[in-house]
């Protein structure tokens, strides 16, 4: 867009000291918040970054049509956090959702970039700076990201451990409940049976005792 054009000549002239590209300014996250509302926060920012992809087959760097102002920056939505490159070469801005970074590397010229994407194939991706400070600063501010992002998900597979293992103890408490009510159950019909069993064995012998001694012997002899 033409706000954007414009702002990154100016940026480029702002962001031109080594103090300025340490520490990004509130006009800095209110131009990047123009282009994408859910930008909360800017950790680190370069005047000019190039994406490059390594090709495996060729074994060489190819250069991407993607190269602009750089931003590691936080968000409200998914991707949470990402790197954004403000493209000069193209309408369409470059974002790395680095929840999909499995691992970065500084060999020079490059910040080199382990991604894996939907496709989960990984892919080598080639981060180039104007500046070699601006080179650190990025990977620095990364690799505190992915730090973050490791965290949350442990404390989250923990979390989801630890329902599972309540999800566990409920249905076991329940099945010991229902063995101990079936054991009670049985108990009470074995109960019945044997007083049942008693009152047969009692009636019989209330029987008997009605017999006279004469016809208790004619009974014996049956």
């Amino acid at each position: 867009s033409e706000h954007r054009d414009f702002w990154q000549k100016n940026f480029s002239k702002k962001m031109a000291s080594k103090k300025s590209s340490l520490a990004p300014t509130k006009n800095v996250l209110n131009t990047l918040q123009a282009e994408d509302p859910d930008v909360i926060s800017v950790l680190a920012s370069s005047v000019h970054t190039a994406l490059y992809s390594f090709d495996a087959v060729k074994s060489e760097w190819e250069r991407c049509k993607v190269e602009g102002a750089g931003f590691v920056v936080r968000r409200r939505s998914a991707p949470t956090s990402c790197f954004i490159i403000l493209n000069k070469v193209s309408i369409e801005n470059y974002t790395l959702d680095l929840s999909h970074v499995s691992k970065i590397k500084l060999q020079a010229p490059y910040l080199m970039v382990r991604y894996t994407g939907e496709q989960k194939k990984p892919t080598i991706l080639g981060l180039w700076f104007h500046e070699a400070e601006e080179r650190s600063i990025i990977m620095s501010a990364m690799t505190t990201t992915l730090q973050s992002i490791s965290s949350n998900s442990a404390k989250q597979s923990q979390q989801q451990e630890q329902q599972q293992q309540q999800q566990q103890k409920g249905r076991n408490t329940k099945d010991t409940a229902k063995v101990v009510e079936e054991t009670n159950h049985n108990a009470v019909l074995n109960e019945k049976t044997s007083s049942g069993v008693l009152k047969q064995h009692t009636a019989r012998v209330t029987d008997l005792r009605l017999f006279a001694p004469s016809d208790l012997r004619s009974v014996r002899r049956r």
